[in-house]
């Protein structure tokens, strides 16, 4: 990823922590439970069997992981106390807020030679990838007044090995992190870096807007927002990609949209910190409103005894769930035996086939095969469109756009002769004959010439461009078909493209005249931000817009839309 040298030593950190806890508890987020026991003076060893607010809770609004947490007991806010009790009947306390003990436990203050701004750009979860153009991002940062100048970057631990460092390395910004998210010195880390800036920004709320206001570090929103992919379904949040403005609860959306407008940066004024923005914020920390150490003492030492009575009845629970975990493979073995399908994904029955490799059988099953452009189409499109693909694969979105807008309006390409047979197979089992072509559709209108295709066992990372990281099988030679040619014939209103790469050279010279919509898997590691940059341009000046981008792991699938002529 090209990391600077200071940078380096904290990947390392961080690959050690998330190997180690890739699923922390809520307690063993951030150093939460260990500032806890450090505020209410409990001894190190003390285990914590407690459900807990791993950050700042702007709306009282419960999510699922709330509702449904195991244990028996809830450290929160009061807002939230209030209503969990209503809502589960289970007990509820009002911790304070462990990063601001943190703080006041190690002295810490504002540097006063503080200078700059610190921006903490929202982040990522193994879950849920936030979707901006980092690149602008930067640029937005660096366009700040010179009274936030210098900007440093703390990017969180995800987003670090995402690569999302690039655009404020290339600008020569400091870019530092807080540490994984089970790393025990996070809040330490957090308030080192915080401490050295007169101001504090981000794109969007977060833990961070209030625990800089609790210090005195005024806080403001800047650039871009965000948008979200939930590819791992987050059950606490929309499927899909989603805004603040498509969360289920309209308190939690109120509540957010209220303190954007809070923060929102006026250019023309002086960021500062009004007694009614503090007063809200050490409200949501919980500042004031905590129960006694005393108590906290008492029900934590109650949970602990409460868990060690009910250690056998736990060790069968988990027994039982093993159980449940290994029976998953039978489930799926006997599914296929019975149906000849792997499974059943947005209504499209995928039969089982040689050319579905085991790390492919493995995305099919989790139900995140193509979910990006699943999502998508879900979203954008309509009966009346008529659909040609560039990269069918093995069917799977050809079959589902037939069976939402008819066979006879669908038209895909695929450049691997091994994946005919497949393809019919899908189509065949899902009663649907959109018209397959097993060729390269190209750039060009010389369609006597053939070209070089390179094949790798999963079929996904084929290519017309020879991969740099995949084992490539075997080299073929495949007819060609003229993209300009095939879009005349077919008249299509939406084109979904997934080329591994070729994206770049597809578009160089195309009009598109019909087009509407379009769906691009557009390969980051393959093309770099040049082509990237390049690409976006080219679909600027023939009239689209990116109304949408989904990551999918390094690359990102674009959705851009037409203006009517």
């Amino acid at each position: 990823m090209g990391y600077p040298p200071d940078l380096e030593q904290q990947i390392k950190r961080i690959n050690t922590f998330e190997e180690k806890y890739p699923a922390p508890d809520a307690h063993q987020c951030y150093g939460l439970g260990k500032w806890l026991k450090r505020h209410l003076a409990l001894r190190e060893g003390i285990p914590l069997h407690i459900h807990m607010d791993h950050g700042v809770r702007i709306s009282e609004a419960m999510t699922n992981c709330d509702l449904f947490a195991t244990q028996p007991i809830f450290f929160t806010s009061a807002a939230q106390r209030n209503e969990y009790v209503k809502q589960t009947g289970k007990q509820a306390y009002v911790s304070g807020s462990p990063f601001v003990a943190c703080r006041i436990l190690n002295q810490i203050k504002s540097d006063p030679n503080a200078r700059g701004t610190v921006a903490f750009p929202v982040h990522s979860t193994h879950l849920i990838d936030v979707v901006i153009d980092w690149e602008k991002y930067a640029d937005d940062l660096l366009n700040l007044p010179a009274e936030y100048q210098p900007v440093t970057v703390c990017l969180y631990w995800k987003d670090l090995l995402a690569g999302r460092h690039t655009p404020f390395i290339k600008r020569s910004m400091t870019v530092v992190t807080t540490g994984h998210m089970a790393d025990p010195d996070f809040a330490t880390t957090f308030y080192a870096i915080l401490r050295q800036h007169r101001y504090c920004t981000s794109n969007m709320v977060g833990s961070y807007t209030f625990y800089a206001v609790e210090m005195g570090i005024p806080f403001f929103i800047h650039g871009m927002p965000p948008v979200f992919n939930n590819h791992g379904h987050d059950h606490n949040r929309p499927t899909g990609t989603y805004t603040v403005d498509n969360l289920a609860d309209d308190r939690e959306k109120r509540d957010f949209l209220e303190f954007q407008n809070l923060f929102e940066l006026d250019m023309n004024a002086e960021v500062t910190i009004s007694e009614r923005t503090r007063a809200l914020c050490l409200s949501k920390l919980g500042l004031g409103q905590a129960d006694s150490k005393a108590t906290l003492r008492r029900v934590i030492y109650q949970a602990w005894a409460n868990h060690v009575a009910r250690w056998p009845i736990n060790k069968a629970h988990g027994a039982v769930k093993k159980l449940r975990r290994l029976a998953q493979p039978t489930k799926s073995r006997l599914n296929q035996a019975l149906t000849g399908n792997i499974r059943q994904l947005e209504g499209v029955d995928i039969p089982a086939s040689k050319m579905i490799s085991p790390i492919i059988r493995q995305t099919i099953n989790s139900g995140v095969y193509e979910f990006g452009e699943i999502s998508l189409l879900k979203k954008y499109l309509d009966k009346q469109d008529t659909v040609m693909e560039i990269g069918g694969g093995i069917g799977f979105l050809s079959g589902y756009c037939a069976k939402k807008v008819g066979s006879e309006r669908v038209f895909t390409y695929e450049a691997n002769p091994v994946l005919k047979e497949a393809i019919q197979t899908l189509h065949a089992k899902n009663g649907v004959s959109p018209t397959v072509a097993i060729a390269m559709v190209a750039n060009t209108n010389d369609t006597s010439k053939t070209e070089k295709f390179y094949v790798t066992p999963d079929f996904w990372s084929s290519s017309p461009i020879q991969p740099t990281t995949e084992i490539v099988d075997r080299v073929i030679e495949v007819p060609v078909k003229s993209f300009e040619q095939e879009l005349e014939k077919n008249q299509p209103t939406l084109l979904v493209v997934d080329i591994e790469g070729g994206e770049y050279d597809l578009f160089a010279q195309a009009t598109l005249n019909t087009v509407r919509k379009l769906i691009v898997e557009v390969h980051y590691a393959v093309l770099g931000p040049e082509k990237v940059a390049a690409l976006k341009t080219t679909f600027s000046s023939l009239g689209f817009e990116l109304v949408e981008a989904i990551a999918n792991c390094d690359d990102q699938i674009w959705y851009l839309q037409r203006s009517p002529l």
